[in-house]
C-alpha cells in the first residue's frame, strides 16, 4: 500500500518483499525503492491510477527486478492490481497493489510451447515419412511389371524369344 501521488510505502508483505528482494521499503518512495520500476513505466501507470481513479489490472505482466546477490536484472512476470484507496470525502489518498508472482506459470507454458511445436514438427517428419512410403510403393508395382516383361526379352538358354509373341504381350 502506498500513500500519497509520490507513491510513498506504508505496507509491504512478505511475500512482496521477497519479490522485489528488498526489506526497506516502509516510508520510501515506489521510484526511490524500486528504481527499476521507473524505467519500465510502473511509475507511470501509478500516476494514472491515482490521477484518475480507475483501477489497472493486466495479466502475466514482465517485470524486471534487481537482484543484489547476483547483481543482475531478473526477469520475472506478474498478474497485477492497482487500486485507488479513498478516504471519507472520496478523495484518493494512496494505492493498494495487489500482485501474484506468475513466472513458473510463464515459463511453464513458454516451455509447453516449445515442447508442441517441436511435436508439429515431429508429426510433419512422420506425414512426409508415409508419404514417401506411399509413393514409393504406389512406383514401385508399374516399375516391378516393366522389370518382368522386359526380363521376357532376354535369351534363354541362347535361343532368342519370339518377337511378335513379345510385341503382343507388350501391347495387350
Amino acid at each position: 500500500i502506498s500513500k500519497g501521488e509520490e507513491h510513498r510505502f506504508i505496507y509491504a508483505n512478505e511475500s512482496y518483499k521477497k519479490f522485489v528482494e528488498r526489506d526497506d521499503l516502509i516510508g520510501r518512495t515506489v521510484a526511490e525503492a524500486l528504481p527499476e520500476a521507473v524505467d519500465q513505466g510502473f511509475i507511470a501507470i501509478l500516476d494514472e491510477v491515482y490521477r484518475t481513479g480507475i483501477p489497472f489490472r493486466a495479466m502475466d505482466l514482465p517485470i524486471k527486478i534487481w537482484n543484489p546477490a547476483l547483481e543482475r536484472f531478473d526477469q520475472r512476470w506478474i498478474d497485477v492490481v492497482y487500486q485507488p484507496v479513498r478516504d471519507d470525502n472520496g478523495v484518493i489518498i494512496g494505492l493498494f497493489s495487489e500482485g501474484y508472482n506468475v513466472t513458473e506459470v510463464h515459463e511453464a507454458n513458454a516451455e509447453n510451447a516449445v515442447l508442441q511445436m517441436k511435436m508439429i514438427h515431429v508429426a510433419r517428419v512422420k506425414a512426409m515419412g508415409t508419404m514417401a512410403a506411399t509413393l514409393a510403393h504406389e512406383l514401385n508395382q508399374p516399375l516391378t511389371a516393366i522389370s518382368n516383361y522386359l526380363a521376357g526379352t532376354r535369351p534363354i538358354d541362347g535361343k532368342m524369344p519370339d518377337v511378335d509373341r513379345l510385341n503382343e504381350a507388350l501391347a495387350g
